[in-house]
């Protein structure tokens, strides 16, 4: 084949053997990571029609837009390319890979070949012959080049081209990047190896009884020795009492399969999946998925992570309460399954297939009703099943995403099911949902999930209209609903996410759901000697969407944002609720009883001290809600409990922290106040060293992701928040004062509308009193919300490394609608530190109910305290904040602090693709009141 046949064909390659499950044998593995020769060509077809050696070197795994050939380049949605297939532009990079291969003497063995990833498509020589092509970036690919193959050294060459006809089909909202970006290895098979092997192992969920079953292609004894299973391949086994597996309690047995000439071992589990009555029962009990969207992601590697890279991906959600993962949009590392069998995951196992942007045009021409697609999108279901099948974490196989409806999704589902018929199909893109047995929506209201829940009539994605007749859509009664996405984890938020968890517990139908999603995508660069992080148009791309690639509960150097903290709450397997006299526990684990955990009460005292005591609640089982007694000293201002892992687990060690419940006693007292004259002029308050310039207005923030809402708010004709915010002019606050009264009237440039504003600020206990009633003003929109009703005060001076103490919400930010992992208690740090510094700079770092703020200022402590209030406390002003594209174009040091101090905050929603701000959260013009008292302590 040569390159422009590579290039133009739709089929799913040539030459590579029958897809087979992964598994470890005893036969020789050489793996061929490492240092490759390497030539790059600008366009692939001026690549010579002989792969060459190259005079470069690049490192395999990996891509070679990260390894100075080229730049990644990142869309969402649209096509980087003319929308024409199975066209591609003449613009098409390749690579020519080149390595050595030595093999030992091969008595008789086979030689294969396999790659488990290649992006885009590729042909393979070995010693100067061509023995196939791929085209399927994520599946596995295996060649027998045992014809071609001697003793010594060996010639490999691979040709990759970064698009190809299947280009089209592999558009899934990730950077493009390109090459052998996933191990290579050389199998040295015996002549009659195991071959495939097929594990069916069910358990009765009313007997506990095990039924195995094992075939290969080679006749082969099957043991489990843990079981006292000793059988023949092809024979149904029934063994009484064997554990089942859930992410609860990942039960596994190791099973032996010996073939003449090749053993192989695996960790199997026994469980068994159903649909019954609208919900998916496994080992016969409902499953509620708390899970994450997963793509691979390195920031210095792209998608050619590490098998501890994916170790550390899934302790950290574990550690965060997160029970499943759907694999977006591809299959895995074939490591991760294996990990997901051992530490206890649900996985959706998703094959490789989007077609995203042609839904910008209609879905017209979409592969996916196309039959001369049909091939590569059944082999690539095919690969998928046939490689994952044995694994007992996989609940589910997915069709593909987004990918519209047509005829090849019916044959990509009768090929699932002819490999495997234990599980149940996904696919959420086809509104009538005849070839997927669950109903999956993405991003839908809270309101639209409870009609749901209910079985009441509900609004589909406008799609369904088109693509479904009443009849079908009546169907979706029976079908267990799930939400394959849901609350955009972009930047500040997502908001809602205890009212969605809500949800899912009250409705049985309503299974949960999948964030979107784990990583914020950015590739590491240099700017200027500090590590940044770029996203879509930091690469030169002329076409790319932004920073909609910088979403996820997880920085890209893989460390958690607020946004975890909170699923971690929300997602928590036992719920404490602290009484005055009691505690009462809640056992929302599906399985397993409380007996592994312990119990720790802490106390927060008047003086500041805490004391921590362990205490004795009742094991619960699950489902159950057990109470007990409580003994609270008269002293105590807040009592925290918290549940903790009584012993190391496979994913924790010994006192990680599942859940805690709080109970506030009363507010604390503010320090005393120390000696110290205050002045008020028109600029501001001082005493001393420290000095508030202010306060003026605050009614708008620099524009979270979600506020800015593009795409599912402004792309559909409304206006979102910020969009709103800025017709008002929100940003450009004006006053006039009152010479008589001293009142001041606030208004907004060019806008009849804003606050009146009663300020007094008056000695009161050795500090100044501030009382601030601001009132709306005007004939206000219809639904108008603002960003926050406060004050912004300047703080000169002072900078990022000033310490700060509160008493409120911390240590991480919360908004009206987040903050379910901020808890109630003293908390401290620096300025810096209060940062929570996303890709694309926005509002962030907002504490919430604070009745004592304490800022360290020329060796003082100002302490504001009052009722309670929100805070943020930054180098920089919201303008500021808000025109920079990344952190380091931010000043670390701009020789003053901006202060908001603020009644009233808006929530953040999810809208950055998804619903906005529920309406309990959204803030519409109203009355505001501070009541504050400013001192000097220390």
């Amino acid at each position: 084949m040569d390159t422009r046949a590579l290039i133009d064909g739709l089929g799913p390659g040539e030459g590579a053997l029958e897809p087979r499950a992964r598994y470890r044998s005893d036969a020789a593995e050489i793996d061929l990571g490492g240092r490759w020769r390497f030539a790059p060509y600008e366009r692939a077809l001026d690549a010579p029609e002989e792969p060459a050696r190259g005079d470069a070197e690049i490192q395999v795994p990996g891509h070679w837009q990260l390894q100075g050939h080229g730049a990644p380049a990142y869309t969402n949605v649209v096509f980087p390319f003319p929308v024409d297939p199975p066209h591609v532009p003449d613009a098409n990079p390749a690579g020519d890979y080149q390595r050595d291969v030595e093999l030992p003497d091969l008595d008789g063995r086979r030689v294969i070949l396999r790659f488990d990833g290649i992006d885009n498509a590729a042909q393979i020589w070995f010693n100067g012959r061509e023995v196939g092509t791929t085209k399927g970036s994520r599946n596995t690919h295996e060649f027998d080049v045992t014809p071609h193959a001697r003793p010594g050294v060996n010639d490999l060459r691979v040709r990759v081209v970064q698009f190809s006809a299947t280009s089209y089909l592999e558009d899934q909202d990730m950077w493009w990047m390109s090459g052998i970006f996933r191990p290579v290895t050389v199998l040295l098979l015996p002549e009659e190896s195991l071959g495939d092997l097929r594990v069916r192992a069910d358990v009765d969920p009313a007997t506990g009884e095990g039924i195995l079953r094992v075939d290969a292609d080679a006749d082969a004894s099957v043991r489990i020795a843990a079981l006292g299973v000793d059988a023949r391949a092809g024979e149904e086994i029934r063994i009484p009492g064997v554990r089942a597996w859930s992410p609860e309690d990942p039960a596994l047995y190791e099973l032996v399969v010996a073939g003449a000439h090749e053993s192989a071992r695996l960790r199997i589990g026994f469980r068994r999946i159903e649909i019954r009555d609208a919900q998916i029962l496994v080992n016969g009990i409902p499953v509620l998925f708390r899970g994450v969207n997963r793509h691979d992601h390195h920031p210095d590697r792209g998608r050619a992570v590490t098998v501890d890279d994916i170790r550390e991906d899934l302790l950290l959600m574990k550690r965060s309460n997160v029970n499943a993962i759907r694999t977006s949009h591809y299959p895995p590392r074939p490591e991760l399954l294996e990990l997901a069998d051992e530490l206890g995951f649900w996985v959706i196992d998703e094959a490789d297939f989007e077609s995203h942007g042609f839904s910008e045009l209609g879905e017209r021409r979409n592969p996916v009703d196309d039959p001369a697609w049909r091939d590569a999108l059944v082999d690539r279901m095919r690969r998928m099943v046939a490689r994952d099948r044995n694994h007992p974490s996989v609940i589910m196989w997915s069709l593909g995403n987004e990918s519209g409806a047509g005829r090849n999704l019916a044959d990509m589902r009768a090929a699932a099911l002819e490999l495997d018929d234990s599980r149940p199909i996904h696919y959420e893109r086809d509104y009538s949902f005849r070839y997927s047995d669950v109903f999956s929506l993405m991003y839908p209201t809270h309101e639209a999930v409870e009609k749901i829940g209910r079985f009441e009539p509900v609004t589909l994605p406008r799609h369904a209209v088109i693509l479904a007749d009443e009849g079908e859509l009546s169907g979706l009664d029976a079908k267990p609903f799930i939400l394959c996405e849901y609350a955009h984890a972009m930047g500040t938020g997502p908001g809602g996410l205890e009212e969605y968890q809500e949800l899912f517990r009250r409705y049985p139908r309503v299974q949960g759901g999948f964030v979107w999603e784990w990583f914020e995508h950015g590739i590491a660069y240099d700017a200027g000697g500090a590590r940044a992080y770029g996203y879509g148009g930091d690469f030169g791309e002329t076409v790319h969407d932004g920073n909609f690639v910088a979403d996820g509960l997880v920085s890209p150097d893989r460390v958690g944002r607020p946004a975890l903290t909170d699923l971690a709450q929300v997602f928590r397997p036992v719920n404490i609720r602290v009484g005055e006299n009691r505690v009462e526990v809640e056992n929302r684990f599906e399985r397993s009883s409380t007996e592994g955990i312990a119990y720790t009460v802490t106390t927060l005292l008047a003086d500041g001290r805490e004391v921590d005591e362990p205490i004795e609640i009742p094991v619960a089982r699950a489902g159950e809600t057990v109470t007990a007694p409580l003994l609270t000293r008269p002293d105590a201002l807040l009592v925290t409990v918290s549940a903790r892992l009584a012993a190391a687990s496979a994913w924790a060690p010994a006192g990680h922290e599942l859940a805690w419940g709080q109970r506030l006693g009363r507010l604390p007292d503010p320090p005393a106040a120390a000696d110290a004259v205050w002045a008020v002029d028109p600029r501001g308050i001082s005493a001393g060293v420290v000095r508030l310039e202010g306060p003026t207005l605050g009614a708008w923030r620099a524009p979270t992701d979600n506020d800015r809402a593009t795409r599912m708010v402004e792309l559909r004709g409304g206006v979102s928040d910020a969009g709103s915010w800025k017709k008002l002019n929100l940003h450009a606050p004006a006053v006039w004062t009152d010479p008589d009264t001293g009142e001041r009237r606030w208004g907004f440039a060019g806008r009849n509308v804003g606050f009146d504003e009663r300020l007094a600020l008056e000695p009161a206990d050795g500090g100044l009193a501030l009382d601030a009633r601001l009132t709306p003003r005007g004939p206000w929109p219809e639904g108008q919300t603002l960003a926050r009703i406060g004050h912004d005060w300047v703080i000169p001076g002072a900078g990022p490394r000033t310490r700060v103490r509160w008493f409120g919400r911390g240590f991480r930010q919360s908004y009206p609608d987040t903050g379910a992992g901020a808890r109630l208690g003293w908390f401290e740090g620096s300025v810096a530190e209060l940062q929570e510094h996303y890709l694309r700079p926005q509002d962030n770092g907002v504490r919430a109910e604070v009745s004592v703020l304490e800022i360290e200022l020329g060796g003082r402590r100002l302490v504001i305290s009052g009722e309670p209030f929100s805070f943020s406390l930054r180098p920089w002003t919201d303008a500021e904040l808000d025109a920079a594209n990344h952190p380091h174009e931010l000043d670390a040091d701009t020789g003053r602090l901006i202060l908001s101090i603020n009644a009233h905050v808006h929530g953040v929603g999810t809208a950055a693709c998804g619903p906005g701000v529920l309406e309990q959260h959204r803030l519409h013009p109203r009355e505001a009141h501070l009541a504050l008292r400013f001192a000097i302590s220390g």
